[in-house]
C-alpha cells in the first residue's frame, strides 16, 4: 500500500490568476468599463480577494498587491495596468507602415489599420478590444487541455552560473531554479511514494519463485 502522498497544489493560484472573476478576468472587464482606472481595478480585487490565502492584501496605501506564487510572494504596483493590458499597436502604427516605400511594410500598415479599425468598432473600450490577459488565459487554457489529454516528460534545464561560462558551478543558482522550477517537489513526491515503478508482470516474471517460497 503506497503511502498518502502530500504536495503543494498550485489549482488555487491559477484559479486567482486565470479563472473567470480571477484577477487576469477583472483587469478586462475594468478595461471596458466607462471611467476605467487602474485604481478602480485595485480597489476591486482588493475587496474581492482579500481573504484569499494567496492573495497578499497592501499594509499602506492601495496601489499594490501580492500574490503568493509557487516560487515565492510578488508584489504588483497596478499603475499602468490597463494602458498595458491593450494588445494593440500604437495609433501611429498603421500610417507610418503605410508611408513606407516597401510593399511588405505597406502590407502590414494595412493589416494594422483594419485590426485597430475592428477593435474601435464598439467605441471607445468595447468588449472587442483585444488585450494581453485575454491571450493569456486562452493559451494557459489550450496549454491545460494538451496536459490533461497527455503523457508529458519534461527536461529541466539549469544554468550552472549565471556568466554561462564551463567549469563554474554556483550552488545558490542551481538550487534556486530547482525549487522554483518544482523539481524538488516532484523528488519529495516519488520519496514518499514507490521511488521505482515495475509493470506488474515484469515483477511478477522476476520475483514470482521468492514470493511461492514464502507462501
Amino acid at each position: 500500500m503506497s503511502a498518502d502522498l502530500t504536495y503543494q497544489d498550485n489549482s488555487e493560484i491559477v484559479n486567482l490568476l486565470g479563472s473567470n472573476g480571477g484577477l487576469l478576468s477583472m483587469l478586462d472587464e475594468e478595461g471596458s468599463v466607462p471611467k476605467a482606472s487602474d485604481q478602480n481595478y485595485a480597489n476591486k480585487i482588493i475587496k474581492a480577494y482579500e481573504k484569499n490565502a494567496k492573495f497578499i492584501k497592501p499594509t499602506f496605501g492601495t496601489d499594490t498587491f501580492g500574490v503568493r506564487h509557487f516560487a515565492g510572494d510578488v508584489t504588483y504596483t497596478v499603475e499602468g495596468f490597463l494602458e498595458k493590458n491593450v494588445d494593440k499597436p500604437l495609433d501611429e502604427a498603421p500610417s507610418l507602415f503605410q508611408s513606407s516605400s516597401l510593399s511588405v511594410l505597406r502590407d502590414i500598415g494595412k493589416v494594422c489599420a483594419d485590426e485597430m479599425a475592428e477593435m474601435s468598432g464598439g467605441g471607445g473600450h468595447g468588449k472587442n478590444v483585444k488585450t494581453v490577459s485575454s491571450g493569456f488565459r486562452t493559451s494557459l487554457s489550450a496549454l491545460i487541455e494538451k496536459l490533461t489529454k497527455a503523457e508529458p516528460h519534461f527536461i529541466r534545464c539549469v544554468k550552472p552560473n549565471p556568466q554561462k561560462v564551463p567549469d563554474v558551478f554556483n550552488s545558490k543558482l542551481v538550487m534556486e531554479q530547482l525549487v522554483c522550477s518544482g523539481v524538488m517537489e516532484a523528488i519529495s513526491i516519488r520519496q514518499k511514494g514507490y521511488s521505482s515503478r515495475v509493470v506488474f508482470k515484469d515483477f511478477w516474471g522476476l520475483f514470482r519463485m521468492v514470493l511461492s517460497r514464502a507462501a
